[in-house]
């Protein structure tokens, strides 16, 4: 696909913006195609030029959640005292 954008990808990026911008981290896990195909798509330089200039959100990775690297770190910590 490189650096290319169909008028398709355009349309549909638009089209889904104002749901996709609003989008939980659950639901960026759960429509993880979407999500992967969209922040592909606002990261193209026209499409990152169009939302800086209309000043329009890029959307953001989900928080980590990862509870087993916290009780790791915890059991550690207590391990250690």
């Amino acid at each position: 696909m490189g650096n290319h954008i169909t008028f398709a990808d355009f349309y549909m990026f638009t089209q889904l913006y104002d749901n996709v911008i609003e989008l939980t981290d659950e639901q960026k896990i759960q429509y993880n195609n979407l999500f992967r195909w969209y922040k592909h798509i606002q990261n193209l330089p026209q499409i990152k030029a169009y939302l800086t200039e209309s000043n329009r959100f890029f959307i953001q990775d989900p928080v980590a959640k990862v509870p087993f690297l916290a009780e790791k770190k915890k059991a550690k910590k207590e391990k250690k005292e």
